[in-house]
């Protein structure tokens, strides 16, 4: 890629990169949200046109802004999230749109055996039969390889490719990148976990306001060295400074907002309790499968099956059957996927912002753009969002700016209780030391915030108490000093051991 650019509405998000990648190498690219990372891809992909320079596969011109020739040129890119049709079966998601047939009928036994071959070279164990949809996170993007390569990929993209992934999974990955770069593929790894980054990568090139500014051989370079590069300057531990200050504020004195008990969703949770004051952050750790999501979803009104007792500000309520209800005693969430449960990605930053009060933003019964630009930045401030962004489509944005607008729109309703589920995956160091700061200060200023995060150090970091869930059920409330990591892991596995005993 040579003197790439591409330009937004109020961004310039790609500014004349160069970017090379070699045959056989697994080539990591870094930065910050909103780096440039995923719009450069997109453009090798075919997804967007470059409004300047130019692409070569091989020495040879690639055609912009075209999907289907940058396939045919054989350039895989792989998004965050799996991209399978839940439906079909894994053997016929490898094989959408290139049939295998004998004799002119379309051949089950011959995929059959080509699915086995692939799953074999890549070191995977996959039930072809099995709809992708029940499959976990990581037999998806297994089955999302074993497409690309089916298709003749030589240049794989494997955007933020761990995010949603428990550690089997990723290792799993990990070993069939490098079995694809071991037989010759070359791999473009985005991500923000950079030990990740450095442990695999032969090379690694950092973008910062959409421009390379480090290129260097991965065992030339350590994760302190990019993360400077990465922000412009050395990050502070901002989040042991966070943590030590999410130890040192006080809530027992203040008030219950809410307290559940008995919360149960059928077949989910079972028998949950839970209190939560105002200024406090209740941590909510557990495994993938725990019930941790479904809590804050039954909190917020999403479950409707779920049952329990429910006080708000001292007050029995009837548990909310909605998420409208949810708000109007006060409860909000946002939401663990936010492009698919917390955007509009059509609408712009701003947009999406003022839908929690749309009403608002109007006047006549008509929206005012001026009043959306207003309001919206008014509520961008209180995140850190820059305005000048707000007429940007929420698609467009970074992963962490995203994640910004998802707040941004939930606190547009002050709620007394904010729900916050894994507001840290998938962004950067700069962007999660913000989010770190935002949550705080809300904290500071009354709000009580439940946080669910898959990552323990995360949630030790930000709670002042943490609520360790196993198989629905709560299994140890931890106050202050006596969280730690050894603590929470111990009560995560306890329901395991006595089940077992």
């Amino acid at each position: 890629m040579v003197g790439v650019h591409k330009r937004f509405p109020g961004t310039h998000a790609v500014r004349g990169v160069d970017f090379a990648l070699r045959a056989g190498e697994i080539h990591g690219l870094v930065g910050e949200n909103g780096a440039g990372k995923s719009t450069l891809m997109r453009m090798l992909a075919g997804v967007l046109r470059p409004d300047a320079g130019r692409i070569e596969i091989a020495g040879r011109p690639l055609p912009p802004g075209s999907p289907a020739l940058a396939r045919r040129a054989g350039i895989a890119a792989l998004a965050q999230e799996p991209s399978v049709v839940p439906g079909l079966s894994a053997i016929a998601n490898v094989f959408l749109g290139q049939t295998l047939s004998r004799a002119g009928f379309r051949s089950e036994r011959r995929m059959a055996l080509r699915f086995a071959e692939l799953a074999a070279e890549l070191g995977l164990s996959v039930d072809g039969r099995a709809p992708a949809g029940s499959l976990g996170p990581g037999a998806q993007k297994g089955v999302e390889i074993m497409r690309a390569l089916q298709q003749g990929a030589r240049v794989i993209v494997l955007d933020e490719p761990t995010a949603s992934l428990p550690p089997a999974d990723r290792e799993a990955l990990f070993r069939a990148m490098r079995l694809l770069r071991d037989r010759g593929a070359s791999l473009v790894f985005i991500s923000h976990h950079l030990d990740e980054v450095l442990a695999l990568a032969d090379a690694v090139t950092v973008l910062r306001d959409g421009a390379v500014v480090h290129e260097t051989a991965a065992g030339d370079t350590t994760t302190d060295r990019l993360v400077q590069a990465m922000l412009g300057h050395a990050l502070e531990d901002e989040i042991e400074e966070e943590k030590l200050e999410a130890r040192l504020h006080d809530v027992v004195g203040a008030e219950e907002v809410i307290a559940v008990d008995g919360l149960t969703v059928p077949g989910i949770l079972h028998g949950v309790s839970l209190r939560v004051r105002r200024g406090d952050i209740v941590g909510v750790a557990g495994l993938v499968g725990s019930g941790r999501t479904t809590l804050l979803r039954a909190l917020a009104g999403a479950e409707p099956a779920a049952r329990g007792l429910l006080r708000v500000q001292g007050a029995p309520a009837r548990w909310p059957r909605s998420p409208a209800e949810a708000l109007r005693l006060g409860i909000a969430l946002a939401p663990e996927d936010r492009r698919r449960q917390g955007l509009v990605l059509s609408l712009t930053a701003g947009e999406n912002i003022v839908l929690s009060r749309l009403g608002a933003a109007a006047r006549g019964g008509l929206v005012r753009r001026s009043l959306v630009l207003e309001q919206a930045g008014e509520q961008a401030d209180t995140v850190h969002f820059d305005r000048a962004r707000l007429r940007a489509p929420a698609r467009v944005l970074s992963g962490g700016n995203q994640q910004k607008v998802v707040l941004a729109r939930a606190l547009r309703r002050r709620p007394d209780v904010l729900l916050v589920d894994e507001p840290m995956r998938g962004i950067d160091v700069g962007a999660k030391a913000e989010i770190f700061r935002v949550l705080r200060a809300l904290a500071d200023d009354g709000t009580a915030i439940v946080m669910v995060s898959e990552e323990i150090e995360e949630v030790l970091a930000l709670a002042s108490r943490v609520v360790v869930l196993a198989r629905g059920t709560v299994t140890a409330t931890l106050d202050g000093p006596e969280a730690d990591e050894r603590a929470v892991l111990a009560a995560m596995f306890r329901f395991d051991r006595e089940s077992a005993a």
